[in-house]
């Protein structure tokens, strides 16, 4: 039987093995994305013919550990109704959530009555723009945005007859219905069709005992999948300079090919490059003091809209996606990050691993 070590070794070999994509980027090279953690891919993502391996999170490391960092309460930010709940203690930050859509029904969370699904057109009227989200999912998936305009009721910008929302509306199970947020103008003159957010990473420093901005990135949507902005579905991204707030060039995902950075949007033609997002410093504070009050959270992207007035937040995940801060630039260049990754590293897959590890509810 092989060593523990040596067994540990194989299976990530193999992991990365399996989930690379076919590049062509020769034999020499692959094996030595595999041997230093990363897919093949990654070598063309971070241009790893020329950048250093070593400064970047491994692709073993963000797909098969930083998912579990949170250890049981990553439960929390899965679940859009625990979340919710979770960040209703920051109602200033947060916009209002209605209820849930269930078995036929929106029940009204903290109160005992619900509202049947043929009273969801007069609800709308009231409140002229509603989001549907699922409970659970990602990457925009099951998203729907509701808006009665001029009479009209739109569903994802497509006009459609009231018979029909209730016919659809019937098979949604499992839906949080809360208030739309209007964007502030500068995102909207970006790309006007979606609702376009900024993902800021905060992680927590066990030596000063207080959470810390990472990275962070905007992600603007396209015509091609509007009214949502997912960087995994064909939208862009653009990284944000931390201590200032003003955009790089945005690039949309790449994935057997390098990353295609502009200046511009690319169906609107807007400038991106060099737009500093209004705000910035209070977003920061804020989310800040979100992430030093849920500190036991180690690990949080948090998705966010900036508005007129500041943020609001939309949700917080659980083990972000760490290819859309690194195609910008690699995490490890800061000091304060290597040392986080590398401490709970150690934690999940060093000798006393298994006796650290929580078990989650649920399959990451």
């Amino acid at each position: 039987m092989l060593p523990r070590a040596l067994r540990r070794r194989y299976q990530t070999l193999r992991f990365l093995r399996q989930r690379s994509e076919p590049v062509s980027i020769g034999l020499r090279n692959q094996w030595k994305m595999w041997r230093n953690g990363f897919f093949s891919q990654s070598y063309l993502v971070y241009r790893l013919d020329k950048n250093d391996p070593a400064d970047y999170v491994t692709d073993d490391v963000q797909f098969r550990l930083a998912m579990l960092i949170n250890g049981y309460y990553a439960v929390a930010l899965y679940d859009k109704l625990y979340q919710t709940l979770l960040l209703g203690c920051f109602p200033e930050c947060v916009p209002p959530t209605h209820g849930l859509l269930r078995d036929g029904r929106l029940s009204f969370l903290g109160r005992s009555d619900s509202l049947p699904v043929a009273g969801l057109p007069d609800f709308l009227c009231c409140r002229r723009r509603l989001v549907l989200r699922p409970l659970t999912g990602n990457q925009g998936e099951g998203f729907y945005f509701l808006e009665q305009r001029d009479g009209a009721i739109l569903l994802n910008s497509r006009e459609i007859t009231e018979p029909e929302l209730l016919r659809r509306a019937a098979s949604w199970q499992d839906y949080l219905v809360t208030d739309f947020i209007d964007q502030h103008p500068y995102s909207a003159r970006i790309f006007p069709g979606s609702t376009n957010t900024v993902r800021i990473l905060t992680l927590w420093d066990d030596e000063t005992q207080e959470p810390f901005v990472a990275a962070a990135v905007h992600r603007f949507g396209t015509e091609a999948i509007a009214p949502i902005d997912s960087w995994s579905r064909g939208g862009v991204a653009a990284g944000i300079h931390i201590e200032t707030g003003r955009l790089r060039q945005a690039t949309p995902k790449p994935l057997r090919e390098k990353p295609s950075f502009r200046s511009c949007h690319p169906d609107t033609g807007e400038r991106i490059e060099g737009v500093i997002i209004p705000h910035w410093e209070t977003i920061k504070r804020e989310v800040l003091r979100m992430a030093a009050a849920l500190h036991f959270i180690p690990y949080i992207g948090w998705d966010i809209v900036v508005t007129e007035k500041g943020l609001q937040v939309i949700e917080a995940n659980n083990g972000p996606g760490l290819i859309l801060f690194q195609v910008h630039e690699p995490l490890l260049l800061r000091p304060r990050v290597r040392r986080f990754f590398e401490k709970h590293v150690e934690r999940l897959s060093g000798p006393r691993a298994e006796k650290r590890q929580y078990k989650l509810p649920f399959k990451v």
